[in-house]
């Protein structure tokens, strides 16, 4: 009952949220315009940026220079009151460039890139009548921050969206332009979703446990002034199974080949001087075969569309004080631009949804397929007073939506059919204001997790502790995120709070650093008992985290 009524109120603070369209960042990173040769932090604001407002909505292909070099380190610990292999998050004590991040306060692992440098070379050349050709290499240099990793501590090369494009000019002042480009290591830069936490279409929509490699594509695309449209393609070399079995008696029968598969994308955007967008994209996926006794070798097909309206008045609105905001592997420097404070009072509201589906093997029917569906959506507002930030936000995500990339909370299946599911239910407020070069911050967040409650994950019915009808906490998509609840418990809300400041004396140098406290109580793990028998426990739910982060753009 108290878990229901939670739910309900957060249900209802979302609900009354939306009529204002709320979402952190209106940018439309996914346009056609923003490839990361105009990544944010370009001093002209030339093009769309990912977690700042454009107010016009004029997306431009041509950005003025690219000459990006981004210094980023890292100083801190995910949780203070646990040590090193004192639970299955195993909690190093604090040092240089771990990626210091913890599910808590709801931002993805995946997003984490602590300590990651970035090089970016660029080039321009104008061939004539409107014709431009451009290129970019962009290396991402980062440490393996993983302490259970065997190449933790190690340095990783890493390419952030390098791409060869070519676009034509023409109109007025050749403010249209049509473009085609190529991403030749990963097409990152081509995503679907707006708001970074809900993105989706990226190379991980191909299953990353077969895939061989990244995924690069092509894009093609228009740009004016108020509108842009584009379509574009990725691949990815998978090793999937084949339809038909060996004859290996005793052995394995599978038949696995390498093959290429492709995704498809396609999006657009109007927008008016009033300040008001409404943009949306989609997308279809041949995502590899079943691996499913009854459906081997069978497609895994998905697909979906993503809808956001934002609404900007004023000058644009940054990002809130928040390093593991910073400390996005996002397309492009993540820099920690200086913000501008007008003497006019400026605001952004925005809202946003997605709906996917893919073809999985059905559950309940072993040698058939079905659709499995999933959505999530994003509402928020921000408005700056003076030198006041304030940031409202609410986030919506099913069980499906944040297991759709494994895929499935079963993997390559249906969820059972008498299973019970809530989605995650997430708020947030963040207020911030500036005191000469310091801006000092106050954060603060509810979440009810996304719940699956019937029969055991798979792999789970042979471990005592884990058998029968259980109730599994997610937060994340790998299943180190995920926690079963010991027979009988429900899940618990999880909070947190942070203090952050961030110092930027010169627009080429930042420093943040933040404190966290929350507590999440659905954490458990498997121990023994004296006489060996399995029990499931909670473990430390309180956190304690620091963070330092510095930034040198050059």
């Amino acid at each position: 009952m108290r878990q229901t009524l939670v739910r309900s109120v957060l249900a209802g603070c979302l609900a009354a949220l939306a009529p204002a369209a709320l979402a952190q960042e209106p940018a439309a990173h996914a346009a056609a315009g923003p490839t990361v040769a105009a990544a944010e932090g370009d001093p002209d604001g030339s093009t769309f940026v990912r977690d700042e407002a454009t107010p016009d909505f004029t997306p431009k292909s041509m950005p003025s220079a690219f000459d990006k070099i981004l210094i980023q380190l890292n100083w801190g610990d995910d949780n203070l009151l646990l040590g090193a292999g004192e639970t299955r998050e195993s909690s190093p004590e604090p040092n240089f460039g771990r990626c210091a991040r913890t599910q808590i306060d709801g931002i993805p692992r995946r997003d984490c890139s602590a300590g990651s440098s970035r090089l970016g070379l660029y080039k321009s050349v104008d061939i004539g009548d409107g014709l431009t050709a451009t290129g970019a290499l962009v290396i991402g240099l980062g440490l393996v921050t993983d302490p259970e990793s065997s190449k933790a501590g190690s340095v990783n090369l890493f390419d952030l969206g390098s791409y060869v494009r070519l676009s034509k000019g023409f109109g007025a002042e050749r403010r249209n332009s049509l473009y085609a480009e190529l991403f030749p290591v990963d097409a990152r830069p081509m995503v679907l979703g707006f708001h970074p936490d809900l993105e989706w279409g990226t190379k991980d929509e191909f299953p990353k446990n077969f895939r061989r490699g990244q995924a690069p594509g092509l894009r093609l695309g228009f740009d004016s002034p108020g509108f842009y449209a584009f379509v574009g393609a990725k691949s990815a070399l998978i090793k999937s199974p084949l339809a038909r079995e060996l004859e290996n008696e005793g052995g394995n029968t599978i038949l696995f080949s390498t093959r290429t598969f492709y995704g498809f994308l396609g999006g657009f955007g109007v927008g008016g001087q009033e300040g008001l967008t409404l943009e949306a994209n989609g997308g279809f996926f041949h995502k590899g075969t079943l691996t499913k006794e009854g459906v081997l070798g069978d497609d895994i097909l998905s697909g979906g569309g993503s809808v956001r309206l934002a609404w900007q008045q004023g000058d644009p609105i940054g990002r809130r004080i928040d390093s593991g905001l910073y400390q996005r592997s996002a397309v492009g420097a993540q820099i920690v631009t200086p913000e501008t404070y007008g003497l006019k009072p400026a605001w952004n509201a925005s809202a946003e949804g997605s709906l996917r589906v893919q073809s999985l093997a059905d559950f309940e029917r072993p040698e058939s397929t079905a659709l499995e569906s999933a959505y999530a959506g994003h509402v928020g507002f921000k408005m700056k007073v003076g030198k006041t930030r304030a940031y409202f936000e609410g986030r919506a995500r099913s069980l499906t939506f944040i297991t759709a990339e494994v895929p499935g909370f079963f993997p390559y299946s249906t969820l059972p059919e008498s299973a019970e599911t809530t989605p995650e239910l997430q708020g947030l407020v963040s207020v911030d204001h500036k005191l000469g070069d310091v801006t000092v911050a106050v954060t603060g967040g509810l979440r009810m997790p996304a719940i699956y409650r019937g029969l055991p994950v798979q792999g789970g019915g042979d471990d005592p502790a884990s058998a029968g009808i259980r109730t599994v906490v997610v937060s994340d998509a790998e299943a180190g995120g995920w926690y079963i609840l010991p027979e009988g418990d429900e899940e618990g809300l999880v909070f947190w709070t942070k203090l952050g400041a961030k110092w930027q004396p010169v627009t080429e140098f930042a420093l943040l650093g933040e404190v966290l406290l929350g507590r999440d109580p659905n954490r458990t793990q498997i121990e023994r008992d004296a006489f060996g028998h399995a029990l499931r426990v909670y473990t430390e739910s309180n956190v304690l985290g620091v963070n330092v982060l510095g930034q040198f753009l050059f």
